[in-house]
């Protein structure tokens, strides 16, 4: 079972046990049938739980692998540029444009795969938060 699904049951869990505790004791110990609000503080919940702490830190871990991958592609494109730079007078004019049009290809491909990246970790973002807000729903 992941992380996710046990932070999910104990989400549950803890909604069930506060609407059943709460039920109870607004209608044993209410003399007036007024409305009784309660908030949840769900963040709190995910930070004091063992299955959100872990969850929390399975995201970090995901999101510094792919922080050190930016990194790695960054100081490619870099060390490749640099090297453009100082071989820019030793090479003819029509290996010093195919070397600039290598370095561009890849860095374009560098900014797709980045926006295809931060896409990627804003669609988990959210469907994780579609998921534990249905829990409440239900």
């Amino acid at each position: 079972m992941t992380t996710y699904h046990k932070a999910l049951r104990l989400a549950r869990v803890v909604l069930l046990l506060f609407l059943v505790g709460g039920g109870f004791t607004g209608v044993v110990y209410s003399q007036d049938l007024s409305l009784k609000i309660a908030c949840v503080d769900i963040q709190r919940a995910i930070n004091e739980c063992n299955a959100g702490k872990e969850a929390k830190m399975a995201l970090s871990k995901e999101v510094e692998k792919i922080q050190n991958l930016i990194f790695a592609k960054q100081k490619e494109l870099q060390d490749m540029k640099e090297s453009l730079d100082k071989q820019v007078s030793l090479l003819n004019p029509d290996a010093r444009a195919a070397k600039e049009k290598e370095f561009q290809a890849r860095f374009r491909d560098y900014q797709r795969w980045g926006e295809d990246v931060q896409n990627e970790m804003n669609q988990k973002k959210w469907r994780w938060r579609e998921r534990f807000s249905s829990v409440f729903k239900k």
